[in-house]
C-alpha cells in the first residue's frame, strides 16, 4: 500500500482505538486504528512516521487536508491486458469518476461496461491515465510518486488515452471530502468509536487492487 499499516495482534477494543502502539522498548511506533471484523486478534495501526507527517497540518487546520481528483481505477497490468485482449496503454484504467469531483467537471471518462474477472468486478471502457504532469504512471511506484506531489488548490495535467487517441486535461485539484463511504469501501472496521476511518493521505486503495484519489 502507498500508506502502509502496521499489523498487530495487540487487543483493539471499543474505547482504545487511537491509542499508542508501543514496542518492547516503550517506543511509540503507531496509533491503533482498525481491526478485521471477521478475524481474531488482527488489528492495524497507523505508523508513527505518518502521524508525524500529518500532525502539523492537523493541529493547524483541525483536519487532514487531502488532495482529490475524484478518480477510481486500476493499473493496467500485462495480465489485465491479456484478459481483456485490448491494446490498453500503460497507466491507470479509469473505472469510476465521482460525481461533482474535479475529474467529473473536467470531463474524464469512466468505464461503462461491468465485467467480473476471477471473481473481481471490473468496470471497463474508460480512459487510461498515462501521465500526471508529464510523468508516466505505468507502475505503482511512479503513480504514488506523482500523487504525492499533488496539492489542494494547485493544478495538474492528466494525459489520457482511449481508442488510440490521446488528450490532455488541466484540472484544479480539490480537497477530498470526508465521507463514511471510505469505511464502506474497505474491509477494515473501527470498533472503538463507530466513526469512519479517515484516509491519511491523498489517495487510498480499495478492494481489488484499485486506487482512488
Amino acid at each position: 500500500l502507498k500508506e502502509p499499516l502496521i499489523q498487530t495482534d495487540a487487543a483493539i477494543n471499543p474505547g482504545n482505538s487511537g491509542g499508542p502502539l508501543v514496542n518492547r522498548c516503550g517506543d511509540v511506533v503507531g496509533l491503533t486504528t482498525a481491526i478485521l471484523p471477521d478475524a481474531q486478534s488482527i488489528g492495524f495501526a497507523i505508523p508513527v512516521s505518518l502521524v508525524n507527517a500529518v500532525g502539523p497540518g492537523l493541529l493547524e487546520n483541525g483536519r487532514v487536508i487531502r488532495p482529490w481528483l475524484g478518480v477510481q481505477g486500476e493499473l493496467v497490468s500485462p495480465a489485465l491486458r491479456e484478459l481483456l485482449r485490448a491494446p490498453l496503454a500503460d497507466g491507470l484504467l479509469v473505472e469510476v469518476i465521482e460525481p461533482g469531483s474535479p475529474a467529473a467537471r473536467a470531463g474524464v471518462r469512466g468505464g461503462d461496461l461491468d465485467l467480473v474477472i476471477s471473481g473481481q468486478p471490473l468496470l471497463v471502457g474508460g480512459e487510461v491515465i498515462t501521465a500526471i504532469d508529464g510523468t508516466p504512471v505505468g507502475t505503482a511506484a511512479t503513480l504514488a510518486a506523482a500523487l504525492s506531489r499533488l496539492r489542494v488548490g494547485g493544478r495538474v495535467l492528466l494525459t489520457l488515452s482511449r481508442d488510440d487517441k490521446t488528450r490532455t486535461l488541466d484540472l484544479l485539484i480539490g480537497e477530498r471530502p470526508a465521507s463514511r463511504a471510505e469505511l464502506l469501501e474497505s474491509r477494515l472496521e473501527v470498533p472503538a468509536s463507530g466513526m469512519s476511518r479517515p484516509s491519511s493521505g491523498g489517495s487510498r486503495f480499495v478492494p481489488g487492487g484499485r486506487q482512488a484519489f
